[in-house]
């Protein structure tokens, strides 16, 4: 499915929601192709015009995932407006519409007893969703046997989805670098997707904006107020690449 549009080098699904999961369903009843999917946000754009891995790795995803406003509004400017597909919304229309589908679903991240608190919620919320393992990382690199753990654990549980809330870029560093060792194990997994604090939000460990505020697109308001040290140096990045995003919209589609 080919609905990309780049802005400033990265691409930018256009797929809804049912595209993408209809997609997804696809590959897991059939071929079980090794694919990532990326939430990309603004701070996304930032790091991926500096290193040039993390701009591979989006470009590589099946789908990239508009994430924020700031990206929609920058995508007026580079071809036509992108409707946002943030990963909490998109967690919770694949824990639903994998009930149905027998997906099997696999947590990697989160604090201590997030995990928990996060199977807890969702499996509450849909009673037929299929959890076959999680795993809580150190606040480290994986040693060499915790890897070997990992791997073994996802060939014998044999997930659709491996779900990764580490947070930008540490989370698509591991989805890099563990799809390599799972190739090397012959090990398929259909999907890995980087969803940053959605373990948090689903969790209740992190207070998710209310319907009203993300459906205006004023979430990243919310976050400075109730996370202001986490969130402010992380906007400051976001707020640069807007407007250099915006600018260079401007400058290559317009004024030439």
């Amino acid at each position: 499915m080919n609905k990309n549009q780049s802005l400033m080098g990265i691409n930018l699904t256009k797929a809804t929601f049912k595209e993408i999961l209809d997609s997804m369903n696809n590959n897991i009843q059939g071929d079980r192709i090794n694919e990532n999917i990326g939430i990309t946000n603004t701070e996304t754009l930032y790091h991926s015009n500096n290193e040039i891995w993390i701009k591979n790795y989006v470009n590589d995803c099946e789908f990239s995932c508009c994430d924020g406003i700031g990206l929609s509004i920058a995508s007026l400017f580079w071809g036509g407006w992108i409707e946002r597909r943030n990963g909490p919304e998109l967690m919770t229309r694949a824990c639903d519409y994998g009930q149905k589908n027998d997906w099997k679903h696999y947590f990697y991240g989160g604090k201590e007893g997030v995990n928990s608190l996060l199977e807890s919620r969702l499996v509450n919320k849909f009673p037929d969703l299929k959890i076959v393992g999680k795993y809580t990382p150190p606040f480290r690199e994986l040693n060499e046997s915790e890897v070997d753990f990992l791997i073994n654990d996802i060939k014998y549980k044999k997930p659709d989805i491996i779900w990764v809330g580490l947070g930008l870029p540490k989370q698509e560093k591991f989805i890099v670098n563990i799809r390599k060792k799972l190739k090397l194990m012959n090990v398929n997994v259909p999907y890995m997707i980087g969803v940053g604090a959605s373990f948090d939000y689903h969790a209740g460990t992190v207070r998710w904006a209310p319907k009203w505020i993300r459906r205006i697109g004023m979430e990243w308001l919310f976050r400075i107020i109730i996370q202001p040290k986490l969130r402010l140096k992380r906007y400051y990045w976001s707020f640069q690449i807007f407007f250099i995003a915006v600018y260079k919209g401007l400058i290559n589609n317009f004024i030439k």
